[in-house]
């Protein structure tokens, strides 16, 4: 048991030993310039002149729109798209080979311990974010319960990875 104790102090005491007597660098003397050598050498410097030329920003003029053409408004984009179908699943539950369907309870208390929901449309799994880039797992989790939801916005694939940016959620 004294083994056991003595043997990490005595390395331990070891390195220490040998961080403590490392090789002493001497430090490279400073020039030994007088004040007054310093003070003459910048009174001599020239003074440098900027030569910086300012040209000035070309203006474009925009056309005028015509008057005679009605303008409609433009309709949000979320309202053309058709939003993707699916269901709130819990990661876990996919991975273990269960379908991933959870109660609104079990929802919650899965994002409560940092757990993740995703989205299950057909045979895709997607990751959800909100629009601000943060992961949507407390969102989805509100819709865990429905037995179909619809989410609007934009998806994508990276490395096999399927990733929806959530623009709206509902239970259809």
């Amino acid at each position: 048991m004294i083994k056991n104790f003595l043997f990490p102090l005595l390395v331990g005491a070891l390195m220490f030993a040998f961080v403590a007597c490392g090789d002493k660098k001497e430090e490279a003397p400073l020039p030994e310039e007088s004040i007054e050598d310093i003070i003459e050498s910048v009174e001599t410097t020239p003074e440098a002149i900027d030569t910086v030329a300012i040209v000035p920003d070309t203006v474009t003029e925009t056309p005028k729109k015509d008057a005679s053409k009605p303008t409609a408004p433009a309709a949000p984009a979320d309202t053309k798209n058709k939003p993707l179908e699916g269901y709130v699943a819990s990661l876990d539950g996919l991975v273990q080979g269960g379908t991933g369907k959870v109660s609104k309870a079990d929802a919650n208390a899965i994002v409560g311990r940092g757990g993740i929901l995703v989205f299950k449309s057909g045979n895709k799994v997607y990751f959800v974010y909100n629009e601000d880039g943060s992961f949507a797992s407390k969102r989805l989790a509100s819709f865990a319960s429905a037995d179909k939801v619809g989410i609007l916005g934009k998806a994508q694939s990276k490395g096999g990875i399927n990733m929806f940016i959530m623009t709206h959620i509902d239970a259809m």
